[in-house]
């Protein structure tokens, strides 16, 4: 089943002279709509640790939905910006650059 339909009827320049038509019978034009991959949604998170702790993060620390494409396929985390004091690592290494990365396992990062 299409997403919208419509009718039409093509005419042709040959007139109705002589019991002529010049008009097709009426026909459908269905248009599909495609699914697309719709980015994913996440929120806002705070998380704390003791001075001179370490916070080992968890998954539900990085929010993720994707209800418009699931089922819920989280990939990586992309680094956006980093903190202004203190460190975030990854697997046990300092993060010192923003961007994607292999960032694949959100209980790996510590800060």
């Amino acid at each position: 089943m299409g997403y919208a339909t419509f009718t039409f009827r093509v005419v042709d320049d040959g007139g109705t002279a002589n019991s002529g038509v010049d008009s097709s019978g009426v026909q459908t034009i269905t248009i599909d709509v495609n699914d697309v991959n719709d980015a994913p949604a996440t929120a806002d998170a705070t998380v704390d640790v003791d001075e001179d702790g370490t916070y080992t993060f968890t998954n539900g620390d990085f929010a993720f939905t994707d209800i418009n494409d699931g089922p819920d396929n989280f990939q990586e985390i992309s680094i956006v910006s980093l903190p202004a004091t203190g460190t975030l690592s990854y697997n046990g290494t300092s993060i010192s650059a923003i961007g994607r990365d292999s960032y694949t396992d959100r209980t790996l990062f510590t800060f």
